[in-house]
């Protein structure tokens, strides 16, 4: 059954200007959410992740260059929409859990203060019952006691509960999107299962479309319908994630499931050495003049250095940038 798409990217180009010239960081990027769908995006740091959401928001400096041929949510069209028509959607409609919850949080305003500031912005209710509001999202993100943590002050939390207040946050309008910039950074791994878990309940009991950002391919991969691969400002791959995960076509992906410490064990129960990608992801100023990934590929040949391939079938619904899937 055909997803009808909540958010529409169509052709990205993102760029920063420097003394030397502009970087494009983010170039010809596609990429569509369903209503109600998870789409992951993986890479290493400098892929373009974030900067790709950040976009979305609308929250990059004035000084940097973002064009596309569809930057479209829902009937908005987000890159001609004016600052203050911006400002209704973001928050309401688009809700965005950043990075870092230990410092995303204004360290002299309480939870509670968080939260309601937030509510009253969007939406014409009393203090009092943005309070109440704000207590019953402190509960459903399952922070204990949430009646008397609505009146601490950040430091007074763990690193999971303050990560949890950052979900209420995006969550406290109702978004029909929530962009997730590494929701489970500097969390142990307990800590990780549990926000995963509480991500996909709270979409399933709101109907919440989720773009969710990481460095981790498995823990996208394990809660993703489908997952990008971005590998140097470019989408390098995309499939549905349980076909990403079995069967990658990239070099970058394989290089990147074999490089994680779940994959040391094969079938036959050997333990392996892991992975290395050797060298590193180009910037946007130091760009090979083909395949960005002809520099770290293994099977790279003459043509790869010479031209950037196109996104080729790669299987049911998946594709990949790469020259060797042409004739498959």
């Amino acid at each position: 059954m055909q997803i009808a798409p909540l958010l529409s990217i169509a052709k990205l180009r993102i760029g920063f200007a420097a003394e030397s010239g502009r970087a494009d960081v983010v170039r010809d990027l596609d990429l569509v959410v369903g209503q109600g769908e998870t789409v992951g995006i993986v890479g290493e740091s400098g892929s373009g992740k974030s900067v790709t959401a950040l976009a979305v928001m609308r929250l990059l400096p004035p000084t940097t260059y973002v064009e596309a041929a569809t930057l479209q949510f829902g009937p908005h069209d987000l890159l001609n929409l004016s600052h203050r028509e911006m400002e209704r959607i973001r928050g309401k409609e688009i809700g965005m859990i950043f990075q870092e919850p230990m410092t995303s949080l204004n360290p002299v305003l309480t939870v509670g203060e968080h939260l309601v500031e937030t509510i009253r912005r969007h939406r014409p209710v009393t203090r009092r019952a943005a309070r109440i509001e704000a207590v019953e999202l402190l509960r459903a993100v399952r922070i204990p006691d949430p009646d008397r943590r609505i009146d601490e002050y950040p430091h007074r939390l763990s690193g999971g509960q303050r990560q949890r207040v950052m979900i209420a946050l995006a969550l406290s309008c109702r978004p029909k999107l929530l962009i997730a910039d590494e929701p489970t950074t500097a969390l142990d791994v307990t800590v990780q299962a549990q926000i995963l878990e509480l991500l996909q309940n709270l979409q399933y009991e709101f109907g919440v479309a989720i773009l969710l950002i990481s460095h981790d391919l498995h823990m996208v991969a394990s809660i993703a319908h489908r997952v990008v691969v971005m590998y140097a400002g470019e989408k390098v791959e995309e499939a549905a994630a349980d076909t990403l995960f079995r069967t990658p076509a990239h070099p970058y992906t394989q290089g990147l499931l074999g490089a994680t410490p779940r994959g040391m064990r094969g079938d036959d129960g050997v333990c392996r050495r892991l992975k290395e990608i050797p060298g590193r992801v180009p910037n946007g100023w130091d760009l090979p003049a083909g395949c960005v990934f002809s520099p770290r590929c293994p099977h790279v040949v003459e043509r790869c250095r010479l031209a950037r391939p196109p996104l080729y079938a790669a299987g049911d619904a998946a594709m990949a940038a790469c020259f060797r899937l042409e004739t498959s």
